[in-house]
């Protein structure tokens, strides 16, 4: 048919999983399974991802208002995830009890797929930036249990949406 070899490579995979049911379910095909599994996969080749320059990264994170909530709200965000390379979902879930930022080496913890735990650093102008962040939106005396990044409308025990964060960096972008 013409297919690329990444999609031969994925119908292959989907066709082992079914004769995988299949050979559980009733043993004659267990034969056709394990003729499936010595057809080799095609080669195939890695694309080069592209990414934005230093240059393009600073102009987007300086480009929201930070004059309003929503703008300041974003501005560190984008910080965050710039810094630490965590995924959006990520730096959503964060609580406040989770960053340590008085210390000599700041750091928050990043709970990830399957509940992995993963201990980042942080810079020191990041630490600063979100203790300022901290004071605006949460007082000298925080909730640990709050979100960091909280939705406006339901308030400081829910995060807000990775839909409504990535709106927003596409207008910004």
């Amino acid at each position: 048919r013409g297919c690329s070899p990444q999609t031969c490579n994925v119908r292959l995979s989907a066709l082992r999983a079914f004769l995988g049911y299949l050979g559980n379910k009733n043993i004659r095909y267990k034969s056709i399974l394990y003729d499936a599994k010595t057809v080799e996969k095609r080669k195939t080749r890695k694309n080069k991802i592209k990414s934005m320059g230093i240059d393009a990264v600073n102009v987007i994170i300086n480009t929201p208002d930070t004059g309003t909530p929503a703008g300041y709200r974003d501005s560190v965000l984008m910080s965050f995830l710039y810094v630490t390379a965590c995924r959006i979902d990520e730096a959503l879930s964060i609580r406040i009890g989770e960053l340590k930022l008085d210390v000599r080496n700041p750091q928050v913890v990043i709970i990830g797929k399957g509940n992995k735990i993963r201990p980042l650093y942080i810079t020191k102008k990041l630490a600063e930036n979100l203790k300022k962040y901290i004071r605006k939106f949460f007082g000298e005396t925080p909730d640990n249990n709050a979100y960091l990044f909280f939705s406006r409308i339901k308030g400081k025990n829910e995060k807000i949406t990775q839909e409504a964060i990535g709106k927003r960096l596409k207008q910004y972008a």
